[in-house]
Order: structure tokens, then sequence, then C-alpha cells
């Protein structure tokens, strides 16, 4: 399991990831953070799904996402 809330880098993280969540097929938990990025909500759920990621995907109030993500084995 990985939990990413890095305010506002949580997209760069995944991209530098990639290869690791490709191969090891990590939950993740990742709380993003619009105001510092914006688009970053579509970019993580479009990259998340591509890679064949299940996501549940909670909104907030302030426009911020939790995001739970998993790959059925």
């Amino acid at each position: 399991m990985i939990k990413i809330d890095t305010e506002g880098a949580e997209y760069y993280i995944l991209i530098g990831g990639i290869k690791s969540l490709k191969i090891f097929k990590p939950n993740l938990i990742i709380e993003t953070h619009p105001w510092n990025d914006k688009g970053c909500n579509e970019r993580i759920v479009t990259l998340l799904r591509k890679i064949g990621y299940n996501l549940k995907i909670f909104k907030e109030k302030d426009s911020s996402l939790n995001i739970y993500a998993w790959k059925d084995y």
C-alpha cells in the first residue's frame, strides 16, 4: 500500500514511479490538491485507469479528491 499526499505533486510522483506501479501493482491512497496544480485530478484518474487500476473516488468540498486505487490480480 502506498499513500500519496504531497500538496500538488501527486501526478508527478505517479509518473516518476510508473514502472514500479506496473510491476508491483500496489494499492494506492491518493489525496489530490488541485489548487496547486490545475487539472491534476483528471490527469491522475486518466493515468491510473490507463495502467489498469480500479478506482473509488470521493470528492471533497474544496475540489480535492480522495482516490483509492487497486488492481485485480
